[in-house]
């Protein structure tokens, strides 16, 4: 008996054959010799670990979602055809909306649909990388209130005194962004 997901339990039978000139997302993966039911239980592990909400419909082996920020899209498995026969493909489709971290959503259900490592997300709050090697600095910087100054917390988010600065990067980038928007939202700081 194949592992399947209590949420999302998907048999071979429910799995359609991809239809006759079907424009498929750039968003979908082959998955040779693929079990439905395993497929369907990594798929909705993903879902649980990245707090995405899913209503599944396992009689047409899809899901809808809706991820924190929120971005509706749908997976489908389609069952091969011709010379992709032998495996199982999962198509990942935007409805609504836009964020930034869509994307890497969408890789890690496609890499946990491949068997794949998916790098742990704990789908909660993004933290601050934290440097012990500055604590006398940061001691230093502590205002009479004893709270950093916010002002001093973006602009070390933004532009780092290290190495690291040279190379940054739009993942980098996003970041710096999304803690500036929790740091800013009444809803998370009060």
């Amino acid at each position: 008996i194949a592992p399947s997901s209590p949420c999302w339990n998907v048999r071979e039978h429910n799995v359609p054959a991809l239809p006759s000139f079907y424009p498929l997302e750039r968003s979908a993966v082959f998955v040779p010799r693929a079990s439905a039911p395993i497929l369907a239980a990594r798929i909705a592990g993903v879902l649980q670990a990245r707090s995405i909400a899913a209503s599944y419909d396992s009689h047409n082996a899809k899901v809808d979602c809706l991820s924190r920020f929120p971005v509706e899209f749908r997976i489908r498995m389609y069952r091969g055809r011709g010379d992709f026969d032998h495996g199982i493909i999962v198509e990942v489709q935007r409805r609504a909306g836009f964020d930034l971290s869509y994307s890497q959503d969408v890789s890690a259900i496609l890499d946990a649909a491949e068997g794949k490592d998916v790098k742990d997300h704990s789908g909660g709050i993004l933290t601050f990388c934290y440097d012990e090697s500055n604590v006398e600095q940061d001691v230093d910087s502590l205002d009479n209130s004893g709270v950093f100054s916010s002002l001093q917390v973006i602009s070390g988010t933004f532009c780092p005194q290290n190495d690291k600065a040279a190379g940054t990067t739009v993942e980098g980038c996003e970041h710096a962004m999304a803690s500036l928007a929790q740091l800013t939202n009444l809803k998370r700081v009060g």
